[in-house]
């Protein structure tokens, strides 16, 4: 598996753990529009290194959101 297949699977894996917000912090931070988001989401990566800027920043809300609650 290439890296990019390795952003793409991971990115798939998000949704279930993201909430609304994530989705529109990530829009605004990366200065998108929230389809490139739910596009990405699906698993439709088309550059690699934005793949791998939201795949941290997403991650990071969950990770944070996760410390909270333990």
């Amino acid at each position: 598996m290439n890296q990019i297949d390795e952003i793409r699977t991971r990115l798939i894996e998000l949704p279930e753990k993201l909430t609304g917000e994530d989705r529109i912090m990530a829009a605004i931070e990366f200065k998108v529009h929230p389809e490139t988001i739910s596009r990405y989401l699906r698993g439709e990566v088309k550059k690699e290194a934005f793949g791998l800027e939201l795949l941290g920043f997403l991650k990071n809300r969950i990770s944070e959101r996760e410390k909270v609650l333990a």
